[in-house]
């Protein structure tokens, strides 16, 4: 699927409800031609990691990509960007 728009997020150890908010404002928006690609920059996390590809499992929108160490947000956003 060829998109124009792709929004890039990092995640590290914040609340899941935080996480949830907003995976859920991004998902939820007016134009849903779109890929949503989140890294997760925390694998020892395994409960964040588990949230996330729920989400990832029910909208195809969705490409999770989990970091094998903790790398950083800047790291962590130009994986996102590749």
């Amino acid at each position: 699927m060829m998109v124009d728009i792709c929004v890039i997020m990092s995640v590290y150890n914040e609340p899941l409800l935080y996480v949830k908010q907003s995976v859920e404002s991004i998902l939820n928006q007016t134009k849903h031609d779109f890929k949503f690609v989140i890294v997760c920059d925390n694998p020892k996390r395994l409960e964040l990691i588990e949230f996330l590809d729920n989400y990832r499992q029910k909208d195809q929108r969705i490409v999770l990509f989990i970091n094998p160490k903790n790398s950083g947000l800047a790291k962590s956003l130009n994986t996102a960007f590749r």
